[in-house]
């Protein structure tokens, strides 16, 4: 390739990281609510790829949110465990596609 064209590619991505930027990596929320019976702890334990949030015992009306942006490539996952009494849960809180597919409040609410 030629200078100018070389210049011209890297002005081209350099505008789509800039759109990506403003646009793509809005900040997303998830917060997760304990509505369980008044006097059941609810333990909750997150993490993502590269963070764990650690365990979280919340009393009944207590809540545990924490707000992030997505990395550059649109991987941004997060999963909670979920434990009350002998029963346990998990499943993913946040993932990145899911806007992709429409979902485009950012703010994640579990209760």
């Amino acid at each position: 390739m030629s200078p100018p064209k070389i210049t011209i590619f890297l002005l081209i991505i350099l505008s789509l990281n800039f759109c990506y930027e403003t646009e793509a990596k809005k900040e997303a929320l998830v917060k997760i609510y304990n509505r369980m019976p008044q006097g059941t702890t609810l333990t909750v334990q997150c993490a993502s790829k590269n963070d764990n949030l650690g365990y979280r015992p919340l009393s009944t009306g207590q809540d545990f949110n924490w707000s992030f942006r997505t990395n550059f490539w649109r991987t941004t996952l997060f999963f909670c465990r979920f434990w009350w009494g002998q029963k346990t849960i998990a499943f993913d809180v946040f993932d990145a596609s899911w806007e992709n597919r429409g979902y485009d409040h950012h703010t994640y609410t579990y209760e």
